[in-house]
């Protein structure tokens, strides 16, 4: 008895320490308005025996939730990972040896529970009659170092919300993942890089309106964290390659995202697009005449890079047993959405340093059908999911004389660059109350060719049509988690 009521004391003292902590952070989402409520119930519907600190009117519930989550992975092939090898995106290109043998076909296995999730829900108190407060701080452990784990912030923000109108402000997914409509897959990745991917600060009003509300138009102003777009790393000519959140702040424009989508009584459907404007370099070297002698002078520079990529999803669920999901994207400079792109320089002026720059273009789409069932003697739940995904790389419109880009997959002067990519990946997941197995084969395939030139020898970012190769990775999963609310 003395230990039933030590271990309790424990948990409100440790929910204690957390909140404390978290109330350094910004807030973030949570059930402020009813789709949002429904689809966070539905997400959690098995978590049970959460602490809770009841609000009142001048302080808000809390709650605290998250899971412990192991992963098992194989690969039969060499991938570009991040997150200690658990988010996987493709298969490295093959490198052959004077025998003829792939070095990159090189199988790996490991087992990991990094992953693990903890995270506050903060619901109320109303600010006013008709404006209530909610909030979310989430953390899990995937900053991962050599051998150690750190705790890293996925989403801190807080969040505003009246009888149509919603204001949010600080740190959760980019509208181009929409978390309404997330991949059933199990692996870390969630379908990347066929699904944009990417958490980011920012501020978004979204607006309802027509019959029931169905109707939502939604704006975003976003900066750049841990998902960053790339540029060079000096800002020199012939500089190399690098991701970095300054070329977005340096420009002072975030990036910009508006969308609307209708809910109707079985189906979403939606459009949007994204908007980044980049500065690459802060500095130029302009010729100049200064007191009779031509020299050069390091000047400000104004180069700048932007591009728009448009999206539309759609989703069918005409019960609570089956839906179909399904996105598509043409994506340019999309590097900060986790998907293999970039831009390039295309024309320099030799007298005023100053550059002009194209974006790299992809299509990605995927589609996911989904099965559940729950037993009704034992409430147990199975769930199949089956995504299927498919990119293409368009390259540029214009030659490239020097080229920026993230992935090691897209090498260009010379070198091999990503022509296509596509994923296959059936996932099997049952549910025991607080416990979730799923098992998960995953077949990523890209293939690589020599890079096309246009006419005066410059890069075009893309593969010629012959000569090329496909090299596939072999994935088998196996994920348990421990849920708790």
């Amino acid at each position: 008895m003395r230990l039933y009521f030590f271990m309790k004391k424990m948990k409100k003292f440790l929910l204690s320490v957390l909140v404390a902590c978290a109330s350094l952070s910004a807030f973030a989402q949570d059930n402020a308005v009813a789709d949002t409520a429904k689809h966070h119930h539905r997400h959690h519907r098995h978590h049970r025996n959460g602490v809770v600190f009841e609000g009142n009117d001048k302080n808000p519930k809390v709650s605290l939730y998250g899971f412990v989550r192991n992963y098992f992975t194989y690969d039969s092939h060499t991938e570009q990972t991040v997150c200690g090898g658990l988010f996987n995106t493709l298969p490295y290109d093959e490198n052959l040896n004077l025998r003829g043998e792939d070095l990159n076909a090189q199988p790996s296995a490991q087992w990991m529970a990094f992953t693990t999730r903890l995270g506050i829900n903060l619901q109320g108190p109303k600010l006013n009659e008709i404006c209530t407060m909610s909030g979310k701080v989430e953390m899990d452990f995937c900053g991962y170092g050599t051998y150690s784990y750190v705790l890293r912030l996925r989403q801190a923000f807080m969040r505003l919300s009246w009888q149509k109108n919603m204001l949010t402000l600080g740190q959760t997914w980019h509208p181009m993942f929409n978390s309404d409509m997330m991949p059933g897959c199990a692996a870390l990745a969630t379908g990347s890089p066929f699904q944009p991917f990417n958490r980011s600060p920012q501020i978004r009003h979204d607006v309802r309106f027509g019959k029931d509300n169905g109707w939502r138009w939604t704006t975003d102003l976003l900066w750049m964290l841990q998902y960053t777009p790339v540029g060079p790393d000096k800002d020199g000519l012939g500089a190399g390659s690098t991701a970095n959140i300054k070329f977005l702040n340096n420009s002072c424009i975030p990036d910009l995202y508006f969308g609307l989508d209708h809910t109707g009584k079985k189906t979403i459907v939606g459009v949007g697009a994204d908007l980044t404007s980049l500065k690459p370099r802060t500095t130029r070297e302009e010729k100049i005449n200064y007191e009779g002698k031509d020299t050069v002078c390091t000047v400000k520079s104004k180069d700048r890079v932007t591009a728009i990529s448009p999206m539309f999803y759609f989703q069918y669920k005409p019960s609570s047993k089956f839906k179909l999901m399904a996105k598509a994207v043409y994506g340019q400079n999309s590097a900060h959405l986790n998907m293999p792109s970039g831009y390039g320089l295309t024309k320099v002026n030799e007298e005023t340093g100053e550059c002009e720059y194209t974006p790299l273009r992809l299509f990605s789409t995927w589609i996911n059908p989904v099965w559940t069932s729950v037993s009704k003697n034992s409430g147990n739940i199975t769930k199949i999911s089956f995504f299927a995904g498919f990119q293409k790389n368009f390259g540029a419109k214009e030659g490239m004389v020097e080229e920026y880009v993230k992935y090691t997959a897209l090498q260009h002067k010379g070198g091999k660059t990503l022509d296509n990519c596509f994923r296959l990946c059936p996932t099997y997941t049952y549910t025991i109350k607080c416990f979730d197995l799923a098992v998960e084969y995953e077949l990523t395939g890209a293939t690589y060719g020599k890079e096309e030139k246009d006419n005066e020898g410059l890069w075009l970012g893309r593969a010629v049509e012959e000569d090329r190769n496909t090299v596939v990775n072999h994935r088998a999963c196996v994920m348990v988690k421990y849920n708790f609310k």
